[in-house]
């Protein structure tokens, strides 16, 4: 008895000539000989499987599906990481906002970046539909040793987890920035920036209108001289 490997089999619940579930083209059941030797008069590139020979094979199935969870996983830590840089500049923005529509437009921005993150999957592969399937079948193999398919399945497991675990930083980042937004929002917000939009305006006028007023003290006192003199005149015409 040997296992069947045809891959215009795909992943099947009961192939119906083999009367067995598939997954990868690997049968999960050891098949007869002459079900091979008759399926690979239809389809020649029909292999037939030793028992380790299975095992691997699926085994195989697994690891190309953790490494391709390995690779998103890594990309998507990285990005990841970069969230914290966004969540820092969103506390200064909420905390001295400069341009409120602006500011608020920008950290709007960074809580949708955290979010399509947080929200973002692995890119569908037929590696990981397939390793999938066959975490659910394991108990349905026969016959082959499980130990280097379970061994596969426990790294592929880790890799879910550490992806789980960068979600878990993105949620913490979304959190963040929306406290941001409500800061940014709040009533206190617009007042404390009402404020510094008049000191602002205060310090960039009041030093030419205190030389304003310093000509026209000079001014006056000048006049004020004037008619002194003035009616210092008068006063000896009238004598």
């Amino acid at each position: 008895m040997h296992f069947a490997k045809s891959p215009i089999i795909g992943t099947l619940d009961a192939h119906f000539h083999f009367e067995c579930p598939f997954v990868g083209g690997v049968s999960l059941h050891p098949v007869a000989s002459s079900q091979i030797a008759s399926w690979r008069v239809r389809v020649p590139d029909t292999a037939a499987l030793t028992p380790a020979e299975a095992a691997a094979a699926l085994a195989g199935i697994v690891q190309e599906a953790t490494a391709e969870l390995v690779a998103f996983g890594t990309g998507l830590t990285k990005r990841a990481s970069d969230l914290k840089a966004l969540v820092q500049d969103a506390a200064k923005l909420a905390d001295m906002p400069a341009d409120m529509a602006n500011d608020r437009a920008v950290i709007a921005a960074y809580v949708e970046q955290a979010r399509t993150l947080s929200a973002e999957q692995p890119p569908a592969s037929r590696a990981l539909k397939d390793a999938d399937t066959l975490a659910r079948w394991v108990d349905r193999t026969e016959g082959l040793d499980r130990a280097p398919i379970l061994a596969a399945m426990s790294d592929h497991e880790k890799a879910l987890t550490t992806i789980e675990k960068t979600r878990g930083i993105a949620a913490k980042a979304i959190t963040d920035l929306e406290g941001a937004l409500t800061r940014i929002d709040a009533p206190e917000t617009a007042h404390r920036l009402a404020g510094l939009k008049f000191q602002r305006d205060l310090g960039r006028v009041l030093p030419g209108l205190i030389a304003e007023f310093s000509e026209a003290e000079a001014a006056a006192t000048a006049a004020v001289a004037r008619m002194s003199t003035i009616s210092a005149k008068l006063r000896e015409l009238a004598q």
